[in-house]
């Protein structure tokens, strides 16, 4: 214990020059450091300020009159750090400011801060919980968005694909996402037939949907590990149905699996590739700042959750890929979660699902989403 004789700012500056210098902080360490000196600094600013209100105005506080001569050391104290706090600590004032976030907002909620406090011992990073953070309000911007009442934004059709689709007009969809059926299992995938036969579907549906697309719209396709190569060999043979397009990239959706793999020759599944393709006149991606951090690369970590498509998926694509108005078609609809995307969003959207039981589900959901 080290008895200082002098005023609070000189004593905060002293204990920070001694912890910098006994201890061996890690760089997250520093800035939850700084971030305490910060607010003890400040803290200390503002009470100086209100002492010099006080001498101002003639108010004695709590017995204490503070002496004229106090104030002139007073006016020297900064109100605003963070700047002149992140030279001294030698670390970046943005980051400080986003360590400030997680912290605030790790008071209210408990899973920030365990992420808070995985940040300190080395296991997580301040841009991962940020980027949590961030996802969370947008979550909760979204529904409360979807909390208005107004009446469905899409069409949901209930019939076979190969039949519906032929009544979507050509060039009339700004967004196609597709997530085909898997009408062949692993186990065949070893015959030739069975290729054979997974080919033909895919060619079929790809010739039939493609063209509802516009020259201005995107395409994103998600596939398997299994069936990407078929995916890439077939746009490459067929390169006149996709004239209107350039091929893009392939996004990868890393997902969390905790079973083991099936085949212990073979490292374990953790992503789905995503084919995306955009129209020879589109405009830019719709960065906008709801879609910051990993939103904007193309390799995103999304958990599995209770359907196949996981919503936080199709909020990406949707809000990157499309703007208000402009209509989706997701062509093998499944539980309907890009309706579910498109309601939060203010997209137009057209679902096709042959199954009576998933559009049960699509109805359900999006109703349940508009009511909540």
């Amino acid at each position: 214990v080290v008895e200082f004789k002098g005023d609070k700012l000189e004593a905060l500056y002293y204990i920070k020059s001694k912890n910098l210098h006994r201890r061996q902080l890690t760089v997250n360490q520093k800035y939850d450091s700084a971030l305490k000196f910060l607010e003890k600094l400040l803290e200390i600013g503002e009470e100086k300020q209100e002492r010099t209100q006080l001498v101002g105005r003639g108010i004695q506080k709590q017995d204490v009159m503070v002496s004229p001569s106090e104030v002139e050391t007073i006016d020297d104290t900064p109100h605003d750090s963070w700047e002149e706090t992140a030279k001294e600590f030698k670390i970046s004032k943005d980051t400080l400011s986003k360590w400030k976030k997680i912290t605030e907002v790790a008071r209210e909620d408990e899973e920030i801060a365990v992420a808070r406090e995985k940040v300190l011992q080395g296991d997580s990073t301040i841009a991962s919980v940020i980027n949590e953070i961030d996802q969370k309000e947008r979550e909760e911007e979204l529904q409360e968005k979807a909390k208005k009442p107004r009446p469905l934004l899409g069409r949901i059709i209930h019939g076979d694909f190969f039949d519906k689709i032929r009544k979507i007009k050509d060039d009339s969809i700004d967004l196609l996402f597709v997530y085909p059926p898997d009408n062949v299992s692993k186990e065949d995938l070893n015959s030739f037939e069975s290729r054979k036969e997974f080919r033909v579907f895919t060619e079929s549906w790809l010739n039939l949907v493609v063209p509802k697309v516009k020259d201005t719209g995107r395409i994103y396709i998600c596939s398997s590990q299994e069936h990407k190569y078929l995916f890439y060999s077939f746009m490459q043979q067929n390169s006149k149905l996709f004239l209107k397009f350039h091929f893009g990239q392939e996004i990868i959706w890393h997902y969390k699996k905790k079973d083991k793999p099936s085949n212990k020759k073979l490292y374990h599944y953790v992503y789905k590739p995503i084919f995306y393709l955009y129209g020879k006149n589109a405009d830019e991606l719709n960065f906008s700042p709801e879609s910051r951090g990993e939103t904007q690369n193309n390799v995103w970590t999304i958990a599995q959750d209770n359907y196949q498509k996981p919503l936080e998926l199709l909020r990406r694509i949707v809000l990157t890929g499309s703007r208000e108005d402009d209509l989706i078609l997701d062509p093998f609809a499944g539980s309907g979660t890009t309706g579910v995307a498109c309601e939060e969003l203010g997209r137009k959207y057209i679902l096709i699902e042959k199954d009576s039981e998933q559009i049960e589900i699509v109805k359900d959901r999006i109703k349940g989403r508009l009511s909540e």
